[in-house]
């Protein structure tokens, strides 16, 4: 894809924990949707969970401006950096909302209270998933963008 720039290479995720070890130390993520006028919108969340599959989860409401804006176009970009650790990810992906209780259960933390005080009794909390089709990541102060178009599945 990038042959000639020598500041560009591809290459694939090799398995699941490579894209747990980019996300993981980033912090907050920013979340970018496509609002009804065809705007782009920004917004820091938490990432809740990378299951083994690659999905990402994320806590929203059922009527939050991410939820409308997941329904109306479901094409995301999630960006986390830390310039300390030299570390910036891009991923590209197709959001979906996942109302599954159990699930949420599964995946809370109190660190999510702030957000989401009355979690334990509100049925508007809910959750969204990413499974990345497309990372763009630079590693270790690397001047090199690494573009990852696949994940092989951890237990390969």
């Amino acid at each position: 894809m990038f042959q000639n720039d020598k500041y560009k290479m591809e290459q694939p995720i090799e398995n699941i924990e490579k894209l747990k070890g980019l996300v993981n130390n980033l912090g907050i993520a920013m979340l970018v949707t496509v609002n009804e006028a065809k705007e782009l919108t920004s917004r820091h969340l938490t990432t809740a969970d990378i299951d083994t599959e690659g999905n990402m989860w994320f806590f929203t409401d059922k009527f939050s401006n991410i939820s409308e804006e997941i329904s109306l176009n479901n094409e995301v970009l999630i960006t986390s950096s830390s310039s300390a650790l030299k570390r910036y990810i891009s991923i590209y992906r197709n959001a979906s909302l996942v109302n599954d209780i159990e699930q949420t259960k599964d995946l809370w933390n109190p660190a999510f209270q702030p957000w989401f005080p009355e979690a334990e009794t509100d049925d508007t909390v809910m959750l969204f998933k990413v499974n990345p089709s497309r990372i763009e990541y630079w590693d270790g102060g690397s001047s090199k963008r690494i573009i990852s178009s696949s994940i092989k599945n951890i237990n390969k």
